[in-house]
């Protein structure tokens, strides 16, 4: 075995373990045993017990079918860096409303500025007309 065909099975196993871990993750963040799980993702116990130790994976169709049954996206089951897509959803919902916050903080800003500006120009004005009086 050549070095680059080393480090692809090195990187493969890798992945899988990642997979695993992260599925494992989901069942207990679900409250399953590891047989209800299997049952919840319709896959045998013993394919499960496979994936979950990182010896074996699931079809990119069969992970894409537990992301749907379970709720948690694609990219969280491969990396585990991303939570549930209602998480996901949520977080962004946040940052938008706190989006709008800063919006509407800067809108009010702007109005007191146009407001001052305007007071300025018109005692401005008014002292003007005195003159000219």
């Amino acid at each position: 075995m050549g070095k680059e065909e080393i480090l692809k099975e090195i990187n493969k196993n890798n992945v899988l373990k990642q997979i695993g871990k992260n599925l494992d993750y989901i069942r207990k963040e679900k409250n399953l045993s590891p047989s209800k799980f299997a049952s919840l993702i319709k896959a045998s116990k013993s394919q499960l017990t496979y994936v979950l130790r990182g010896e074996k994976g699931f079809s990119i169709s069969k992970l894409l079918e537990i992301s749907e049954i379970t709720g948690y996206s694609i990219g969280f089951i491969y990396t585990g860096n991303k939570f549930t897509v209602q998480e996901e959803m949520k977080e962004y919902l946040e940052l938008a409303k706190k989006q709008l916050e800063l919006t509407q903080e800067h809108l009010k800003l702007v109005e007191r500025t146009i407001t001052a500006i305007s007071s300025m120009i018109n005692v401005d004005s008014n002292e003007n007309m005195n003159d000219v009086v």
